[in-house]
Formats: structure tokens, sequence, C-alpha cells
């Protein structure tokens, strides 16, 4: 019996073809992934976290235009409050400079004084007063000696005239047209003629409830007001008695200093005033407000501050 002929396997169908490049898979398998993936995306645990997502999504873009509108309400409150609190500032600073303008009007040359008479030349024309009388009453006791006869009577004669015109030399202004040092007399009365025009002009500034009293309150825009050297000036323009204590040439230029000072803060207060009113007049703000909204302004501050 013949050998039936053997059958030789065929090697496994390889990927690759005749030309050794790579067949195409069927797509069979990645739709099959992909409808796995699919269905496996909708289980309810995914779809729920889902619905979750889009509800706080929806909740967020529902609450913000809340947020906003109450970002807005503050900011519209917090900006009502900084101009109230402007324009009260404003309202003060208008007041103080109301109060305190007489110090503009402070002459310097009046409370200077600085043709005042100096106690070195009070001393001299008192010196030369007493020599003249010294020399007076020699001349007098030799007319005295004339008339008891112990001297000549033209040389008793001669004293008298002499004694009498040392007398006026001593206390008589006639002594100024021989000598250029004035007398005692015209001194003092300088003195006083200068006090009282200083004194009347200060008696003008305190006229209205105490110049130098109101103007501590610009201590703030000059902290030199503040000193304690000033400290008596301030208490006595307060009570009323500050002519009565100037009785000095120092009082009254201490009074000066003090005036200068407050017109230096006065001048640096009206700047301030006047770059904040032309500031907001160019934001369309007007800060002008009468005493009783100033008033209401202080009362809602003030309960603001002790809740």
């Amino acid at each position: 019996m013949a050998d039936a002929p053997r059958t030789v396997p065929l090697p496994p169908r390889s990927n690759l073809s005749m030309t050794g490049a790579p067949t195409q898979l069927p797509e069979t398998r990645s739709r099959r992934k992909e409808i796995d993936r699919r269905e496996s995306d909708q289980s309810p645990a995914v779809a729920g976290e889902r619905r979750s997502g889009e509800q706080r999504r929806q909740a967020l873009a529902a609450s913000q235009p809340v947020e906003d509108e109450k970002e807005r309400k503050r900011k519209e409150l917090q900006r009502i409050a900084e101009e109230r609190a402007m324009k009260l500032a404003q309202h003060r600073r208008k007041r103080l400079l109301a109060s305190c303008e007489p110090i503009t009007s402070l002459n310097y040359d009046l409370l200077a004084m600085d043709n005042y008479p100096e106690n070195t030349l009070l001393a001299q024309a008192r010196q030369d007063r007493d020599l003249w009388l010294f020399v007076c009453s020699v001349l007098g006791l030799v007319f005295l000696l004339g008339l008891m006869g112990l001297i000549n009577g033209w040389i008793a004669g001669s004293a008298l005239g002499l004694s009498i015109l040392a007398a006026i030399f001593a206390f008589s202004p006639l002594r100024t047209v021989f000598f250029e040092r004035p007398t005692l007399g015209q001194l003092l009365q300088q003195r006083k003629e200068l006090e009282f025009r200083a004194l009347a002009h200060i008696r003008f500034l305190e006229s209205h409830g105490g110049l130098m009293w109101r103007c501590r309150e610009m201590a703030s825009y000059n902290p030199n007001l503040g000193r304690k050297l000033f400290a008596g000036l301030v208490n006595f323009s307060a009570n009323g008695t500050l002519i009565d204590m100037l009785r000095s040439r120092q009082h009254i230029r201490l009074y000066l200093l003090y005036g200068i000072e407050a017109q230096k803060a006065y001048q640096k207060l009206e700047k301030t005033y006047l770059e904040n009113h032309f500031r907001n007049l160019e934001q369309g703000m007007d800060d002008r407000i009468s005493d009783d909204e100033a008033d209401s302004l202080q009362q809602q501050e003030e309960a603001a501050a002790n809740p």
C-alpha cells in the first residue's frame, strides 16, 4: 500500500505581509473598548458626581450676582462715609479759619517795640540827673552862704542862677538842646507810649473771646503752639485776664512770638483747606455744609466711635 502524502503544517499567520509591511488589525476590538468605556462612564456614581458638579456651578453662578451686589453696596457705603468725613473735616477747617482770622492783622512793629529804651540807657539818664542835682545842691549851698554874709553877694547871686539852670537841666527836656542824651523823664515817657500802643493792639486782638486761646486749636499745623513756654499765656487768654498780666516788654514780646507761630499755622491751615477745596471741585464734589449738617455729622461720628 502506497504511503499517503505527508502534510506539511502551515506556519502561523503573521501580521506581516509578504512584503514585510504590517497588516491592519480589525477595528472590532477598539470599538468594543470604546463602547465599554462609554458604558462604564454612565455608571450611577459618575452620573451623580456630574449632577452635583453641575449644581455647584449653577449655585456659584447664582450667588455671584449677589456677592457683586454686596460688594457694590459696601463700596458705596464706604464712599459715602469718606465723603461725609471729608465734608466734616473741611467744615472744621473753615470754622477754625474764621475763628483765628484776627491773627492775620497782627502788627509786628507795635509789638516788637524796637525803639523801646533799654535799661542801660535809663541808668545813664539817672546818673545824669543825679549829677545835675548834686551841682544844683552845691550851688544852692553857696547861695545860702552868701545870704548869711559869709561870701560876697555877686558870688551868691551867680550860684543862685547856676543852681536854677542845673535844676532845669536835671528835669526839663531843655537839656536836649545842649546835650544829645535824653532825660530820664523822656525815656520813661517813651516807654509808656510804646507799652500803651502795644497793649491797645493786644486788647483789640483779644476782644473776641481770647485769640491766643482759639489759636491753640491750630497746634496740629504748628507743634510750637503747644509748647509749655506759651501755656500760661494761653490760660490767661482763655480766662480773659491776659491784659492784666502783660506788665513788661518781655511779656509783650512773648505774645508776639506766639502770634508769629500762630500766623505760620494759619497759613498752613489755609493752604490745606484751599487745596482740598479745589480738588473736590475738580472731582465734582461740593464740600460746603451748613452748621446744622455739621452738627448732625458730628453726632453720627461720635455715635459710631462710642457704640
